[in-house]
C-alpha cells in the first residue's frame, strides 16, 4: 500500500463546512462576549491604560452584548490553513494514512514527516504542545530505530 494525500483544499472541502457551526450553540456566544468583556475590564487598569494603548476591535462603540454578538458573527471565522491532516498518521489498514506512528512517509525510504501535518484530526489541546509531545515520541523511536 503507497497512500498520497490528496489535495489539503480538496480534502478540506469534501469534510469541513466552510463556517463549522461556530459560535452556533448559545454558551459559546456568551462564552465569547464574557471573554470580551474581561479583556476589556483588564485593558481598563492602570498598568495596561499607562502605555496610551486604544481597543481596536470590536471598538468602543460596540458595547451591548447584543452589539458585540453581531461583531462576532461577522468577524469569527475558522483559522483557514489546515495545520494538520494533510499527510496523517495511522495503522498500515488506514488507506489515508500517509505516515506510519514513527512518522515514516509510506513508500518512500528515509523520509520522515514529524509536524502537525500528520496530526489525523484537530487535537483538544494546543497545537504546539501536541507537536511538541509527537516530535518527542517519534526522536525516541527515531534514536532507536536502525533500519532507516
Amino acid at each position: 500500500m503507497n497512500p498520497t494525500p490528496t489535495s489539503p483544499s480538496n480534502w478540506q472541502a469534501q469534510t469541513r463546512p466552510s463556517r463549522p457551526g461556530l459560535l452556533d450553540d448559545p454558551e459559546d456566544m456568551h462564552k465569547m462576549t464574557e471573554a470580551i468583556a474581561l479583556g476589556r475590564e483588564l485593558a481598563d487598569t492602570a498598568p495596561m491604560r499607562s502605555p496610551g494603548l486604544n481597543e481596536i476591535a470590536p471598538g468602543p462603540a460596540v458595547t451591548t452584548d447584543t452589539d458585540v454578538a453581531a461583531y462576532l458573527r461577522a468577524h469569527v471565522k475558522p483559522y483557514p490553513h489546515r495545520l494538520y491532516a494533510t499527510a496523517p498518521m495511522g495503522p498500515d489498514t488506514d488507506a489515508h494514512a500517509v505516515v506510519d506512528f514513527r512518522g515514516c512517509v509510506r513508500g518512500v525510504s528515509g523520509l520522515r514527516v514529524v509536524d502537525a501535518s500528520i496530526l489525523p484530526d484537530v487535537p483538544a489541546v494546543a497545537t504546539n504542545v501536541t507537536v511538541i509531545m509527537v516530535a518527542e515520541l517519534i526522536a525516541d523511536h527515531f534514536t532507536q530505530d536502525t533500519s532507516v
